[in-house]
């Protein structure tokens, strides 16, 4: 998840002012921790059948998922709680261990050889 994703996650979080979400690098191991705060909200909670109604979120991360506390399905995390957890602040987390930047091969180094090889045959053929 980019920073600008996570701003924008951010930014809507504030218009919903019972949410916080962080998303910041684990020093120790280089892994990103995800953490979606759903806060408090005691007085919707304890009104009746506010168990029916679910609140589902889905995460779709780059990198491979550690450890969650949601359902996992490849990098797609899924939660699903009511307005009845509420009572307390619900904590989705999840450890993302980010995918290896690929670098574009070695043609800095191996295309000058080959092309100097590629010569040095051409002109050790006309000889």
């Amino acid at each position: 998840m980019h920073q600008s994703v996570m701003q924008k996650l951010n930014d809507y979080a504030g218009t919903l002012s019972k949410i916080k979400a962080e998303w910041v690098k684990d020093d120790e191991s280089d892994d990103m921790l995800f953490t979606y705060t759903l806060l408090q909200d005691s007085l919707n909670a304890i009104s009746p059948g506010m168990n029916e109604f679910k609140i589902i979120h889905d995460f779709e991360f780059p990198g491979d998922v550690i450890e969650t506390n949601g359902i996992q399905s490849g990098r797609i995390v899924h939660w699903e709680n009511t307005i009845a957890d509420l009572t307390d602040h619900v904590l989705l987390t999840a450890r993302i261990r980010p995918l290896e930047q690929k670098s574009c091969g070695l043609f800095g180094v191996e295309l000058p050889l080959i092309a100097i090889f590629s010569i040095f045959l051409l002109y050790r053929k006309k000889s």
